[in-house]
């Protein structure tokens, strides 16, 4: 095992060499360093990258932090841990009882710089009764807001005045019709 990290390390000291020569993009990136051998590691941890068809950005990083954090991780027995409930405790004790927890199974670089609680909680209307719990997480999907407006370009010319056309922007509604822009 390791090959991965192996991999990966290798880049990162290349690419810190680019960049102490002042070479690459922004001297991020050394333009002549092919990552090779970290496609190779990656294609042997997770086969749908070991070919060359395009892959979504954000599997390829969970996919490698997931492997960086197996081959680098402290724990060899990983033992079955059940979380707490969180029977009237105060959150931060429940909070540090189920890192505790995580860390009995997954004791990594990557768990350490990457890895959170969500904090969810269950609230019975009836009886009052309150239940927390925490669950790693390493990615939240954070959706983008979706705007009901959109912005036009438009480009008018006027019949008497002929030397130059009007450049304009208009905000309109999403589900705005032409006659709607003219308004």
């Amino acid at each position: 095992g390791g090959a991965l990290a192996t991999a990966y390390g290798e880049f990162l000291v290349a690419v810190a060499a680019a960049g102490e020569r002042g070479e690459g993009v922004g001297a991020y990136a050394d333009p002549t360093h092919k990552p090779a051998a970290g496609k190779q590691a990656i294609g042997r941890y997770a086969k749908q990258f070991a070919g060359y068809e395009q892959q979504d950005a954000s599997e390829f990083l969970s996919k490698l932090l997931e492997g960086l954090g197996e081959e680098l991780n402290r724990v060899t027995d990983k033992p079955y841990v059940e979380n707490p409930d969180s029977d009237g405790r105060p959150d931060h004790e429940v909070a540090d009882e189920c890192w505790a927890n995580l860390m009995k199974r997954e004791a990594h670089p990557v768990s350490a710089a990457f890895t959170g609680q969500l904090h969810s909680q269950m609230l019975c209307t009836v009886s009052g009764e309150r239940r927390v719990s925490y669950e790693p997480f390493s990615f939240l999907v954070v959706p983008l807001p979706e705007s009901n407006f959109v912005y036009v370009a438009l480009k008018l010319h006027f019949v008497r005045q002929r030397l130059w056309p009007i450049f304009a922007t208009v905000r309109v509604r999403a589900d705005a019709k032409v006659s709607d822009v003219f308004e």
